[in-house]
């Protein structure tokens, strides 16, 4: 894993995953929305310009670091079913991602 690589496991004491999921939250529906709006309105993809797939691009990364880390933070909890559940939401979820960017 890359975070594991880079020593990025945890961010004071926190688990890495924790932190780096909220880039997720705010940059995957920012990306659909801004790819909603440049679709149905020209002027609004012209406004947006390379901030879009900037955005997108982000959301990626993010989506990637978030399942990175939160592959070191599988080996240090429980397997539950809750967990599993968790780890494919992140499978569904990159795929979306990279086809948005």
């Amino acid at each position: 894993m890359i975070w594991t690589s880079l020593g990025l496991t945890t961010i004071n004491g926190l688990p890495a995953h924790v932190l780096i999921v909220h880039l997720v939250v705010v940059f995957v529906p920012l990306a659909g929305l801004a790819l909603i709006a440049s679709s149905l309105r020209p002027t609004a993809a012209r406004r947006l310009g390379i901030w879009l797939p900037a955005v997108a691009a982000v959301a990626l990364a993010s989506v990637l670091a978030a399942m990175n880390a939160g592959g070191w933070l599988q080996g240090h909890v429980a397997d539950t079913a809750l967990v599993r559940r968790h780890t494919g939401m992140a499978g569904q979820l990159w795929p979306f991602s990279a086809a948005v960017v």
